[in-house]
Order: C-alpha cells, then structure tokens, then sequence
C-alpha cells in the first residue's frame, strides 16, 4: 500500500510539473512567469528625471515585476537630459572646468585669444564664438548653462582622461587644446592634446582617449549653441611693441585710467593690464567693429593694443 501512495503521488507531481511548464511556454511571461528576452536597450528613469541607457544582455531573465534601475552597462557617450536654471546670470566665481582654444601657430594670439569655454560650480558657463584673431573683431560671446547630467558625466571622464595618453601627433605648427578641472579641494587637473582633431590620424597610440576628450568638449559646448550673447565686463589690454600699423585712424583712448597706469603687468615681453566696469563698457564701444588689435592714442601718445575678453575669475596677464 505504501509503494502504491508513493508511485501515485510521484506521477502527479510529474504531471504537474509537465502542465506548468507548458502553460507558461504558451504564454511568454504573462502572469509574471520568467522568460529568456534578447538583447534590447531601454530608458530607465531615475530620480531628477534623468534617463540612464541601460543595456539588457542577451540571454537575461525579464520579469514584469519592478525592475533595478542599477545600470548594467552604460554608453560611453554623454546623457541626455532637459534642464534649464531658475535664472541665468553672469558667473561670480572662478571656472570649474576651461578649454583653450587650441588655434593653429600662425593664428593662435595670446593677447586676443578667449578661452574657448568656461563652466562654472553651478553649471552656467561662458562660450567664445571665435578664436580671438588678431585681425578680426572681438569674439561674440555667450551665456548658458549646462544640465547637471552632462556636467556630472563631464567630470568622471575628466578624471579617467587626465591618466590617459593623448599621443603625440607627428605633425607640426598647430595648437594644443588644454582643458582644466578644478575640483574642490583638490588640486587641479589638467589635459593638453596637441594638434587635437586634425593631428588625430597622426599618433600611433592615445587615438580612442582623443575622440572621449573631442566628445567631452562637445558635449559642454552644445548648450551654447544658440545661447544668449554676453558681453564682457573685464579686458585684456596688450602693449604691442613696435606699433604697427592698424586700419583706419587710430582710436582716442577713452578710460578714465590712463593707459600708462593700466599697462602696468606684463605677458611675455609685452606690457599688459586690464579694464573692467565703465572703462570696459568705454572702451568696447569705442574698438566697435574694429580688429581687435588697432592703434590707440592717450595723451599724446600712440600705442598699438591687443584686447581680448576675459571671462569671471579668469587672469588677465597669464596664457591662460
């Protein structure tokens, strides 16, 4: 009797068992039943309404129950995300991360050259729209923002890149883009790629950390896009010696410090020094349209001057 109990109730634990199994062939994962997905990729939410790329390898079990939000791997490009600040106003401190503009030898002007981008502790930045030539007009500039997203994934990739090689392009008279991070509290961390862009077909080794980096700058520069112009409020004001000649009349300087006591530092072998508030204003409406180096008088003499933008808590008499 015992033997017979046991044999019955193994073949309706079998039988159970078989219904089961292709019950929930039939159905797929109806009912909360696990099945094999494939491969997809789907947008995970996660809190301050940010998207996390989240890949689901081949072969995983799918649920319909909650799913992790936890990342299984991410893209190695920036988020995206929609954000925009309660008031956007001129930064006070000074910038968090900067690019230089990394100008060819024969263009590149240390005197007139604006930093390509500066981003601030709060995500608003300031962005040139030129590399501050010499024989041009002063560079437009504008004031944006970007999103929290893009300026957190910003600031591990500079972390990871500013270990990495960069490659030494064989290839000569062009520029160095140098970009600087400053975290806080910490010392700053800085990465220089020469010839970076058109040199990159040129190294031998470094190439994949170029196109992060060239990515990066991208991604920070994007907001400015169609920003909103900025003009500057402090100047760079360079001694060129010897004069040379400018186009049309030469301009009548008009602060109300003279250029013998603003030009009181020097950058290289020039003399330097900078404007700021109402001399600044003066002196912007008076360049105009102008190249940015032209010849000035005060006080009856004649200088040639280079002047160039500077953004909140940039130097003024540094290359930098």
């Amino acid at each position: 009797m015992n033997i017979l109990i046991r044999t019955f109730a193994h073949g309706l634990a079998t039988a159970t068992m078989v219904g089961v199994l292709a019950l929930a062939s039939a159905c797929g994962s109806t009912g909360g039943i696990a099945t094999t997905a494939p491969s997809t990729t789907s947008d995970l939410p996660t809190s301050g309404g940010t998207s996390t790329r989240t890949s689901i390898p081949s072969g995983s079990t799918v649920t319909d129950g909650p799913i992790s939000t936890t990342p299984i791997s991410t893209d190695a490009g920036p988020p995206t995300c929609q954000e925009t600040p309660n008031k956007l106003t001129t930064p006070t401190r000074e910038p968090m991360i900067t690019v230089t503009q990394g100008a060819n030898s024969w263009i590149a002007n240390r005197a007139t050259e604006p930093l390509a981008l500066a981003v601030y502790l709060d995500g608003s930045g300031l962005a040139s729209q030129g590399i501050g030539e010499a024989t041009k007009p002063l560079a437009e500039m504008r004031l944006g923002y970007v999103p929290s997203c893009v300026l957190v994934w910003a600031k591990s990739e500079l972390q990871q890149l500013a270990i990495l090689d960069m490659g030494d392009p064989t290839i000569t008279d062009q520029g160095t883009t140098t970009v600087t991070y400053q975290p806080e509290g910490r010392p700053p961390l800085t990465i220089s790629a020469y010839a970076l862009g058109i040199g990159d077909q040129y190294v031998t080794s470094g190439k994949e950390n170029r196109a992060r980096l060239t990515a990066l700058i991208a991604a920070l520069s994007k907001p400015f896009a169609n920003a909103a112009p900025w003009t500057p409020t402090r100047l760079k004001i360079v001694a060129v010696t010897p004069t040379v000649a400018s186009e049309g009349a030469a301009l009548v300087w008009p602060g109300k410090v003279s250029l013998q006591e603003v030009l009181v530092r020097t950058l290289g072998s020039n003399r330097c020094g900078e404007v700021n508030g109402d001399d600044a204003v003066a002196v912007l409406e008076t360049l105009g349209q102008r190249n940015v180096y032209s010849r000035w008088t005060d006080a009856g003499t004649v200088f040639g001057l280079s002047i160039g933008a500077l953004v909140p808590g940039q130097p003024a008499c540094t290359a930098d």
